[in-house]
């Protein structure tokens, strides 16, 4: 075997052992499904009619069309506050 063939399988070698490394990882500390009603209350405005003064100044304002089309792109605007 000659020095460029063994560079080249070493390093396909690491490469593969760190991706195999990273996806054990992720199935050792997230092994479930997370649950997403744990994230309805995060950032989200109790009573839209009547907002605190820390509501109105760190809830997000997401602004988008009403309709779009599939595949064409349309502008979205996000801002923190009002």
């Amino acid at each position: 075997m000659d020095r460029r063939t063994f560079l080249k399988s070493a390093t396909i070698g690491a490469v593969a052992a760190g991706i195999a490394r990273e996806v054990l990882a992720a199935e050792k500390y997230y092994p479930t499904a997370v649950d997403q009603s744990l994230f309805e209350t995060i950032n989200r405005v109790k009573d839209p009619s009547n907002k605190t003064p820390l509501e109105k100044s760190h809830a997000p304002v997401i602004t988008a069309p009403k309709m779009a089309r599939a595949g064409e792109p349309f502008a979205v605007e996000v801002s923190v506050g009002k």
